[in-house]
C-alpha cells in the first residue's frame, strides 16, 4: 500500500492547487443550488367535500324520525278501532220480555259481543228495586235443571239496573237469558223467581 505521505513532486500538485482554488471560492459559491419547482398536480376533491352530501342536521333527523314514529303509531290506533268496530257490529241486541209476577212496565234489552271472549251487557228498567235484602242475577238457561250463573246486580230506586260481564261459557249451548230475583241468603241456586227472560 503507498504511504500518501510518501507522495512528492508532480504526484502532489494538483491536489494543492485544487485545495488552493477551493479556499479561493466566495462563500456564496457553497449555498446548495435551489431544488427544482414542483409541478402543480391536479387538484382531488378531498375526503370532507366527497362526504358532504351525505351530511345530515340533527334537527332534521330528529323531525324525521319523529314524523315516521308518528305514522307508524297512527297506523296502529286505525287497525286497533277497526277491530274494535268489527267486533261491535257481528254483537246482538234484542229485547228482554217480562215473566212471572214481574210489575207491568218490567222491560229491558240484552247485548251480547262477538268477541274471542263474549260480553254480556244487560239492562233492566221497570223492576222492583232491591235494598239491601236482594239483588238480581242473569242466568244461561236450558230449563230450571240446566243453567249457569253469569253473574248479579242491583236495581235503584227507579227500578233501573246494569249488569255488564264476561260469560264464563258459550251462550250456544243454551236456549235463554233469564234474570231472576234472589235474596242474599248465600243459596247458589235459581229462586225460581225470573222477571224476565228471552230467547238467543
Amino acid at each position: 500500500m503507498i504511504d500518501p505521505r510518501d507522495l512528492t513532486g508532480a504526484e502532489s500538485e494538483p491536489l494543492g492547487s485544487l485545495a488552493d482554488r477551493l479556499s479561493a471560492l466566495d462563500a456564496e459559491a457553497w449555498d446548495p443550488p435551489a431544488p427544482p419547482p414542483l409541478r402543480s398536480l391536479p387538484a382531488e376533491p378531498s375526503a370532507a367535500r366527497a362526504r358532504r352530501g351525505l351530511v345530515v342536521r340533527p334537527g332534521l333527523a330528529v323531525a324525521a324520525c319523529g314524523g315516521l314514529l308518528a305514522a307508524g303509531i297512527g297506523a296502529g290506533i286505525a287497525f286497533e278501532r277497526a277491530g274494535r268496530q268489527d267486533t261491535t257490529v257481528a254483537s246482538r241486541t234484542q229485547a228482554l220480555a217480562r215473566v212471572g209476577d214481574a210489575p207491568a212496565l218490567a222491560g229491558g234489552t240484552l247485548r251480547i259481543t262477538n268477541e274471542e271472549i263474549p260480553r254480556i251487557l244487560v239492562d233492566v228498567h221497570g223492576v222492583a228495586p232491591t235494598g239491601s235484602g236482594r239483588f238480581y242475577e242473569v242466568w244461561l238457561m236450558n230449563s230450571a235443571d240446566d243453567l249457569v250463573s253469569v253473574g248479579g246486580f242491583r236495581v235503584d230506586d227507579k227500578g233501573v239496573g246494569r249488569f255488564e260481564g264476561s260469560l264464563p261459557v258459550p251462550s250456544s249451548g243454551f236456549k235463554f237469558i233469564d234474570v231472576s230475583l234472589e235474596p242474599a241468603d248465600g243459596n247458589p241456586a235459581h229462586s225460581k223467581d225470573s222477571v224476565l227472560q228471552t230467547e238467543i
